[in-house]
């Protein structure tokens, strides 16, 4: 990771679940990363989702990236989010990656893999605007990749974004003060859920 002072354009990070079916599409958003020049924190996690590929880098791959890319099995995310370089996720979508990366304040790239992913792709790109899409139609080409890292990390509309994720890390803040949505909505279901179980 870059220091602590290096701007949020510096560095962007990427979450990758293994999976042998998306073996074509990964690849693309590899040499996208490469091409884009942007520093950057890869977390590879073999075992979330099977992969016959012992090796999924491409060959060349740490020797093209020596210098400013790191690629490791685990790091802790909220962390990594929270550092002042981070100037954006590239993200699989999974749930409680969205919500730290919001709470971090800090714009997603969305390449969903599975289920629900989708879904939340949706709520970060078109409902609260948070984030960009990545193979959106369905295929992914490095073309891509490099150009929406390039718009999130610089520019006008990495700008946007980061405003956007401000206002709706302000929703959730709002949330989850004393008598705020997330605390009503909670008590309730508590209350609900003694309700049923004194038979009342």
């Amino acid at each position: 990771m870059a220091p602590a002072s290096t701007p949020a354009s510096a560095t962007v990070h990427l979450l990758r679940q293994l999976c042998a079916r998306h073996q074509a599409r990964a690849a693309q958003d590899r040499w996208g990363v490469l091409a884009s020049g942007t520093r950057f924190l890869w977390v590879m996690w073999p075992d979330i989702v099977s992969s016959d590929d012992p090796n999924p880098l491409p060959e060349g791959f740490v020797a093209a990236s020596a210098g400013r890319g790191l690629v490791v099995p685990w790091c802790c995310q909220v962390e990594v989010l929270s550092h002042t370089a981070l100037g954006g996720f590239l993200t699989h979508c999974r749930w409680n990656s969205v919500l730290e990366s919001v709470w971090a304040g800090v714009p997603m790239l969305c390449l969903p893999l599975l289920t629900d992913q989708f879904t939340n792709r949706r709520l970060i790109v078109w409902e609260w605007s948070v984030g960009m899409p990545i193979g959106d139609r369905g295929a992914v080409f490095a073309d891509e990749v490099r150009a929406r890292i390039a718009g999130i990390m610089s520019g006008k509309e990495g700008e946007e974004l980061r405003e956007a994720v401000k206002k709706v890390r302000a929703t959730l803040e709002d949330a989850m003060t004393h008598g705020g949505s997330s605390q009503q909505s909670f008590d309730e279901f508590v209350d609900e859920l003694t309700r049923r179980c004194s038979g009342r």
